[in-house]
């Protein structure tokens, strides 16, 4: 699947495909997100949301929208919600599958 595929697929096929991409495949897209619409730091970006997830009270409500901020923040191209929340959500699934990943070993 292209990257422009994941913009224009549906919610319910977005997830979808998300759940059935390896890491590596995942990151690919990552990466040309904030190629395309960001600074083009996909390092800088994840490293931003590991920091600031780990600050971040597990039972927090507002998680999601605390990470959405940081990537709207770091996607200086682009003011489109639905792109900066896409790429929020694939952040999300990376760093999940990496940890599940790791704990799994």
């Amino acid at each position: 699947m292209k990257t422009r595929d994941l913009l224009t697929a549906t919610e319910a096929d977005y997830v979808q495909s998300l759940q059935a991409m390896k890491i590596k495949e995942l990151e690919r897209h990552a990466n040309k997100f904030t190629l395309n619409y960001g600074n083009g730091d996909y390092n800088e970006l994840m490293r931003a949301t590991i920091n600031l997830l780990q600050t971040l009270d597990s039972i927090d409500s507002e998680r999601f929208q605390k990470v959405q901020a940081l990537v709207r923040e770091r996607l200086a191209n682009s003011t489109d919600e639905d792109i900066i929340q896409r790429l929020t959500v694939l952040i999300t699934v990376i760093i999940t599958k990496k940890f599940n990943k790791i704990h799994a070993t």
